[in-house]
């Protein structure tokens, strides 16, 4: 029972709603432009929505975001 419980200190914890729609399509590998589609915002506010997670969760690529998310998702 343990295990299913959110980690308190979860790192993805930080992210919007919106953020964490974005991280699940940056896994599935989806593009910007993608993103934008898929979601109905403007190529710019998808960069904006990456950019944000990336910071917030510390890391400089994509790859990276999804490597941390993956992580947390399955631990």
């Amino acid at each position: 029972a343990f295990a299913s419980q959110p980690n308190p200190d979860s790192t993805t914890d930080l992210l919007t709603a919106r953020e964490l729609e974005i991280l699940t399509l940056l896994e599935q590998g989806l593009t910007n432009q993608q993103i934008a589609s898929r979601l109905s915002v403007t190529v710019h506010t998808a960069k904006n929505h990456v950019h944000s997670l990336l910071t917030k969760l510390g890391v400089s690529s994509r790859a990276e975001a999804v490597t941390v998310f993956v992580a947390e998702k399955y631990a």
